[in-house]
């Protein structure tokens, strides 16, 4: 045979594997080696998602001008502690009408800047800025009306109570001078529905009781 002879080709085979073969058991192993470099990255990636979901977007939507000169920021503790806090539980029908009460105020252009506020003197659901307008919202969530209408659960006693929430709220934050209102949103969750049905009460009830002049 000439010694310039090119030496006969060997045949392929399905299994076996020259060491250029690249085989599914051959990456995996590689992949498996860089195992911490491959948990790594997807442990960044779902962490930058989680930041941007739970931070960027709702501290952007949180932000609101009440009046020239005076900007609210969200004062619910932040969105990730609320994140943190609802993590690993089963949110509560109060807490999934608020959710939904909130998400349908910013459709309507509201900025949410506080949820379940707490003072010395109680609880607010939802503050929200509507243009120049701070809004205190009030969520009440039902399953059914057996018991009577959402919205008929905010006497004239929670008004009175609210009024005084609202007042010492706007004390806090230098607000006493902007308008402010009151807004309620009825929430109808039946068992085994997906969405609920919300309705929504602009200016529901006047302030009630001693100080309660807005301008």
């Amino acid at each position: 045979m000439p010694s310039d002879a090119m030496p006969p080709s060997r045949p392929a085979t399905s299994a076996g594997g020259d060491a250029g073969d690249v085989t599914l058991a051959s990456v995996l192993n590689v992949l498996w080696r860089r195992k911490w470099l491959v948990f790594g990255l997807t442990g960044c990636g779902l962490l930058l998602g989680v930041i941007y979901g739970q931070v960027v977007t709702p501290l952007y939507r949180a932000t609101a001008t009440v009046r020239p000169g005076i900007t609210a920021y969200s004062v619910d503790g932040g969105p990730v502690r609320e994140w943190f806090r609802h993590l690993g539980r089963e949110k509560s029908l109060g807490e999934r009408g608020e959710e939904a009460a909130a998400k349908f105020l910013r459709r309507l252009g509201y900025k949410i800047v506080g949820r379940q506020d707490r003072g010395r003197l109680g609880e607010i659901d939802i503050v929200a800025v509507d243009h120049r307008t701070v809004v205190f919202v009030e969520v009440k969530t039902r399953t059914s009306h057996d018991a009577g209408h959402p919205a008929e659960a905010v006497t004239p006693d929670k008004q009175r109570r609210l009024t005084q929430v609202a007042l010492s709220f706007l004390k806090r934050h230098d607000l006493l001078e902007s308008s402010a209102r009151f807004d309620v949103v009825a929430v109808t969750w039946e068992d085994r529905r997906r969405r609920p049905t919300i309705e929504h009460y602009r200016n529901a009830f006047e302030p009630v009781g001693q100080g309660q002049m807005f301008s």
